[in-house]
C-alpha cells in the first residue's frame, strides 16, 4: 500500500513539475523570441504590437515559477512525512525534465493561438 502511494505521489509531482516547468520556459522563450526579433530586425516595440501578450507571459511565467517553488516545498514535506527514498527524487527530476520537452510544443501552440486572437 505504501509503495503504491509513493509511486502515485511521485507521478503526480512529476507531471506537475513538467507542466509548470514547460509553461514557464515557454513564456520565457516567447518573450525572448519577440525581444530578439525586435532587436535584430527592428519594427514596432513589443508592447505596441502585442499589448496583452507581454504582460500575460510575464504573469504566467512568474506564477509557474512560484508554483514550482510551492511544489518543491510540498514534495520535501511529503518526502519527510512518507519517508520516500532519494532515488525516487532522482527519477522524478529526470522524468519531469524529459516530459517538459514535449509539453513545450503544447504550450507553444496555445500561446501562438492566443497571439493570433489577441
Amino acid at each position: 500500500m505504501k509503495k503504491a502511494l509513493n509511486i502515485s505521489l511521485v507521478s503526480g509531482f512529476t507531471l506537475l513539475y513538467a507542466c509548470f516547468l514547460s509553461l514557464g520556459l515557454e513564456c520565457f522563450l516567447v518573450l525572448l523570441e519577440e525581444y530578439l526579433a525586435r532587436c535584430f530586425f527592428g519594427g514596432k516595440p513589443m508592447l505596441d504590437e502585442y499589448p496583452r501578450l507581454v504582460p500575460f507571459c510575464l504573469i504566467v511565467g512568474l506564477v509557474a515559477l512560484l508554483s514550482i517553488f510551492i511544489l518543491i516545498g510540498l514534495n520535501i514535506f511529503a518526502t519527510i512525512k512518507l519517508k520516500i527514498p532519494q532515488t525516487l527524487w532522482i527519477v522524478e527530476v529526470i522524468c519531469s525534465l524529459l516530459l517538459s520537452l514535449p509539453m513545450l510544443w503544447f504550450w507553444h501552440r496555445i500561446i501562438e493561438y492566443l497571439r493570433i486572437i489577441w
